[in-house]
């Protein structure tokens, strides 16, 4: 599989970009719009396929939505998503704002949210924080409990869509992801055989994703 750069390693030579940029949310979704396969179906869930067009507005929306409460490239943000939909909707806002995507465990996730501080939660289970709480928390399909933090999913997104967050061109070596507790840089995520990794390499070789089956 190869990947498409924004900068190639070595380009730039001085410029302090020798080890290129890139984005792998670019290479699995918006490099097939721009290649003519937007119609092209890019998902299968539950309810259907969901194109190449659909999943890239989705995905901008929603990358919109997390930049609006502040989050960056080197953000954390916690995700306990019920949905296999939802989850890879926010991997992939994720990979798009350069953010760290840590899914949490609904046993542990006061212990994980305290060791990793995430900048936004995302949740479709209500939560109780410890020690650190997240600036904002996009819950999904349940009732905000704290006004000044938690944002309704469906809102946040439309409002999104008003302001929709590109692709951040990434280093290489920056983190994608962590997984069990191990930061995955964005170049090794082309072998790494954990959900996100599966579901990435699928997008980024041009396939694509049946969350019915082994990659929900």
């Amino acid at each position: 599989m190869e990947l498409s750069w924004f900068r190639r390693p070595g380009a730039g030579h001085g410029t302090g970009e020798e080890e290129g940029t890139l984005n792998l949310c670019y290479n699995a979704i918006d490099l097939r719009v721009v290649r003519g396969e937007a119609n092209e179906p890019a998902v299968l869930d539950g309810e259907g396929t969901v194109s190449y067009a659909v999943l890239l507005e989705r995905i901008a929306s929603l990358a919109g939505a997390m930049r609006a409460v502040g989050v960056e490239p080197e953000s954390v943000v916690g995700v306990l998503l019920d949905d296999p939909a939802d989850r890879l909707l926010m991997l992939l806002a994720c990979l798009r704002l350069g953010a760290v995507h840590v899914e949490l465990s609904e046993e542990r996730a006061v212990s994980e949210v305290d060791r990793n501080r995430p900048q936004l939660v995302a949740t479709s289970r209500p939560l109780a924080y410890a020690d650190h709480a997240p600036a904002a928390c996009l819950v999904r399909g349940i009732a905000p409990e704290d006004e000044s933090r938690d944002l309704d999913w469906d809102i946040a997104v439309k409002a999104g869509r008003t302001d929709p967050a590109p692709c951040a061109a990434l280093a290489p070596a920056s983190t994608a992801y962590v997984v069990a507790g191990v930061a995955v840089p964005v170049l090794a995520v082309v072998e790494d055989d954990s959900w996100a990794g599966r579901l990435c390499v699928t997008l980024c070789s041009g396939q694509s994703v049946d969350l019915t089956g082994d990659l929900a």
